[in-house]
């Protein structure tokens, strides 16, 4: 019968013989991918953690986030590895961008009082002003 097959596809018989083995084993006709290097350190569980360590703590550095993870997680990783992140879940941001912003809408607000620029209750997160997330 494979060799039937194999005449009618017009294959080699390894082939029909290799699909078959794949059907019995896997359940379809490729095998599946197997995976390459190293398995990645940031787990689903470390994401979601960051997700929410970043919007409880939007200026955090990047060494705050990797302590965070380590004290958390028990997983060292580098701090390369949360800008990637940060990257790859858009919430990555460019101070200069922001500071040029505010310059321009204090240039866009003529006549306005100085002391009304800035409304801020308090520290951006819930740190004491001059603390971070490492003390």
């Amino acid at each position: 019968m494979p060799a039937q097959i194999a005449r009618t596809i017009e294959c080699s018989l390894a082939t029909v013989y290799r699909i078959q083995r794949n059907i019995r084993c896997f359940g379809t006709a490729r095998s599946p991918r197997s995976t390459w290097g190293v398995k990645p350190k940031i787990t689903p569980d470390i994401l979601s953690g960051l997700e929410d360590f970043f919007e409880a703590y939007p200026t955090a550095y990047r060494d705050e986030a990797v302590c965070f993870v380590k004290d958390e997680f028990d997983v060292d990783i580098h701090p390369r590895s949360i800008s990637r992140l940060l990257k790859k879940l858009n919430l990555t941001w460019k101070k200069m961008r922001v500071l040029r912003m505010n310059v321009l809408q204090i240039d866009d607000m003529d006549g306005q009082a100085e002391d009304s620029l800035v409304a801020l209750e308090g520290p951006v997160n819930d740190l004491a002003d001059g603390q971070s997330y490492l003390q």
